[in-house]
């Protein structure tokens, strides 16, 4: 393990640590963005700031060519209306591979907001409109995108009982100048009211029906009511047919509980 992956698993045990420290219990409980690929209807409250950390660590490989990646990728969460998130992310990548240097800095600063249409009633499930710009003027020109690249998504969650909940989502994204379609869906279930694990299925279609598979299985710990862990294992194929897969260790915190 390399000092970067040393430094961040660190970064995030003390992190937590000391966030667990610093809390008290209340009402409010967290409502987490992370993790997992399929989105969810997960905009937060009014009045309330989360911040959201983690570190994946991805490889892509096709016959002899091989690419290793890290990202650490945060995102600031706010609820400025009932029914209006904004939030705002960024992130540090690295890149390494056959052929080339490595390269890291700074990645593509994004702005989003989440907007919800709808209140879970009976089999009408609960919807989301979750939209979101990657900006070209921020990070290093490799990670950068040449244009600003929009993507948005339809998130819906039905709760089947106390147990199991399913999450789905569509939607399209804008890549190199290039739009692409997404779907999403996760079976979660609660082992208890702190332990939760998922399953989930998601993948983009690009062009005349290029699919980029993914399969995943993660663990969501709430630590309390204002401080979730998670780690995530992923394995997915590209479009040019790379194996990919990925592994994906984080926190959520909530910062403003907004009472």
């Amino acid at each position: 393990m390399n000092k970067i992956k040393v430094y961040s698993l660190l970064w995030l045990f003390f992190t937590s640590i000391t966030i667990l420290q610093a809390q008290d219990s209340g009402a409010s409980v967290i409502s987490a963005d992370r993790t997992g690929g399929t989105a969810r209807p997960t905009k937060i409250d009014k009045g309330v700031m989360n911040f959201e950390f983690g570190a994946n660590y991805n490889n892509y490989n096709k016959k002899n060519f091989n690419i290793n990646g890290q990202n650490y990728a945060g995102m600031l969460r706010y609820g400025l209306l009932e029914n209006l998130e904004l939030n705002m992310g960024f992130g540090i990548a690295r890149v390494a591979g056959d052929g080339f240097d490595n390269i890291r800095g700074l990645s593509a600063l994004s702005t989003g907001a989440k907007i919800g249409i709808a209140k879970e009633d009976g089999a009408i499930p609960r919807i989301e409109f979750e939209g979101r710009i990657a900006l070209p003027w921020f990070g290093k020109k490799a990670f950068r995108p040449g244009d600003a690249e929009p993507n948005f998504n339809f998130n819906f969650a039905n709760t089947i009982n106390d147990l199991w909940t399913i999450n789905y989502a569509v939607g399209m994204f804008w890549e190199g100048g290039e739009e692409a379609g997404y779907y999403g869906f996760m079976l979660t279930h609660n082992f208890s009211p702190q332990f939760r694990f998922f399953a989930e299925h998601y993948g983009n279609i690009r062009g005349d029906v290029n699919l980029e598979p993914h399969i995943a299985i993660g663990l969501m710990y709430l630590v309390n009511d204002k401080l979730q862990i998670d780690f995530s294992i992923d394995a997915g194929r590209d479009d040019d047919g790379a194996v990919l897969t990925f592994f994906d260790i984080g926190l959520a915190t909530m910062l403003i509980s907004g009472e």
